[in-house]
């Protein structure tokens, strides 16, 4: 982080910096520790700084997912800004694969805190989830990261879960199933998913079953008999 600091003006040191980063095995006490360094500040300088950089972009956002593995970060990052900044990655880069899956993978580790909840939904943090599931329909990645990201953003009793229904986050849920039939870590992660929008809201189930969710649910069940 300190190098990074050091040498805020090359790419290649933020780039390789974010890469590191994101490649270490970190454990609770490490992601206090990195907090503490200032890294989302570091993290977002580089990421803002060098906005066209799409290896840059990739490694910030897996960075920022690696260092958000605690609950005390994933809050810290909500209010220091990381949202806007990764929303805008995924926006600028919404054709890449690679980009949107560790987007997703940020927005499923923001979103298991329950305070952040609101300020996901108010960022527009499910219409781009939902936008980037069906955009990117046929990776099999994209799918697992939406549908972990749906999964924790629906598992906190004051998630606007009709809200996210009604954005279209049930619909992208059950396409995936649908696309995907035989890939059992994408029918797994959609029904956990579909079992957190469902709990607690009639209307939800109402309308997941409208768009053929008992249906998916059913065939996951007899494809994946083992």
């Amino acid at each position: 982080v300190q190098c990074m600091q050091d040498f805020n003006q090359s790419a290649d040191v933020q780039a390789f910096g974010l890469q590191a980063i994101s490649n270490l095995e970190l454990s609770d006490q490490d992601c206090a520790d990195i907090a503490r360094h200032n890294f989302i500040h570091v993290a977002m300088d580089a990421m803002c700084g060098f906005p066209e950089d799409l290896e840059l972009q990739v490694y910030g956002c897996r960075a920022i997912w690696n260092a958000s593995g605690i609950p005390e970060n994933q809050c810290l990052f909500v209010e220091e800004g990381v949202l806007g900044v990764v929303l805008k990655v995924m926006s600028d880069f919404v054709t890449n694969s690679e980009l949107q899956e560790q987007g997703l993978a940020v927005l499923a580790n923001l979103g298991a805190a329950e305070e952040n909840v609101g300020r996901l939904h108010e960022c527009g943090a499910v219409a781009r989830l939902v936008e980037t599931m069906n955009r990117h329909a046929s990776n099999g990645q994209v799918q697992v990261k939406g549908c972990l990201a749906m999964t924790n953003m629906a598992s906190h009793p004051t998630a606007p879960k009709k809200q996210m229904v009604e954005a279209g986050g049930g619909s992208a849920i059950v396409i995936s199933m649908v696309m995907h039939p035989s890939d059992p870590e994408i029918q797994e992660k959609a029904l956990c998913a579909l079992r957190n929008l469902s709990a607690d809201s009639e209307e939800n189930r109402v309308e997941l079953t409208n768009i053929g969710g008992i249906d998916a649910i059913i065939s996951a069940m007899q494809v994946h008999r083992d």
